[in-house]
């Protein structure tokens, strides 16, 4: 349950106690989104008996090998099992356009069936709310009491990288650049749906990327792909009189909207 697909009416405050601000915001991740899908998508392709090399069980994770091999090489500690062939999905960085900075901007009053809805999205960790906010706003709306609230959205755009390496075996690195590419391809609707939105095409270096660091001979490839991702927030207000001002957001320092 994310903080856009609440319902908000108009009107004045009913009842609550004066001065308590509570932010609320929804929690997308694309880095875990898309490695439980890459996981998911690579069960489904039965990898052992895809191959005659032997893809085996394929490490999908947001913490690149390099840096657990690194971790053993300097404190002198055993090698993880298991982390090659990898696949390592980080999102390296993150722009967000001063145009589309809070450019959602809704006022209305939400009630025990919204909070219900953000109790739902806690418990799914797609929405931030610490535990004794969420009481604070089930009391606040308890026997059919209403609070305000000002609703806000922004859109970011990410650079997000698959990064694959497996050692001593090149063509499994080809293998499983060709199978993440697809999984973009295939996937694109369902991806945008979790809240990733796939832009500007898929793009990487298929080969060519070779490290001989920590005793091994690794390949290595990458897919690059830009995501925008849409974030909404809400500040809820648990009292008498009007929205504090220092939470509206002014149309004049709007530039280009």
């Amino acid at each position: 349950m994310a903080v856009n697909k609440l319902s908000i009416s108009s009107g004045a405050v009913i009842q609550g106690v004066p001065g308590s601000l509570i932010p609320v915001f929804s929690y997308i991740n694309p880095e875990i989104i898309l490695t439980k899908m890459l996981s998911d998508y690579l069960g489904l392709m039965n990898l052992p008996n895809l191959y005659s090399n032997n893809l085996g069980a394929v490490r999908v994770s947001g913490v690149h090998p390099f840096a657990l091999l690194m971790f053993a090489q300097d404190n002198s500690t055993e090698v993880p099992t298991g982390l090659f062939p990898s696949v390592t999905i980080t999102d390296t960085s993150d722009q967000d356009s001063f145009e589309l900075l809070a450019y959602g901007e809704e006022a209305g009053l939400i009630d025990s069936s919204a909070v219900n809805s953000l109790a739902e999205g806690v418990a799914e960790d797609s929405i931030i709310l610490a535990p004794a906010n969420l009481a604070a706003l089930q009391t606040a709306t308890a026997n059919g009491a209403q609070i305000s609230v000002r609703r806000y959205k922004y859109i970011s755009t990410h650079d997000i990288m698959f990064s694959i390496w497996h050692e001593e075996n090149k063509e499994v690195v080809n293998q499983l650049y060709d199978i993440c590419k697809s999984f973009l391809i295939i996937q694109l609707s369902s991806i945008k749906k979790a809240g990733v939105g796939i832009t500007g095409g898929v793009g990487g270096r298929r080969s060519g990327d070779v490290s001989t660091e920590f005793g091994r001979l690794l390949y290595g490839a990458s897919i690059n792909i830009r995501a925008t991702i849409e974030i909404d927030m809400m500040i809820c207000y648990i009292g008498s009189g009007p929205f504090p001002t220092n939470f509206v957001v002014e149309p004049t320092v709007r530039v280009g909207m």
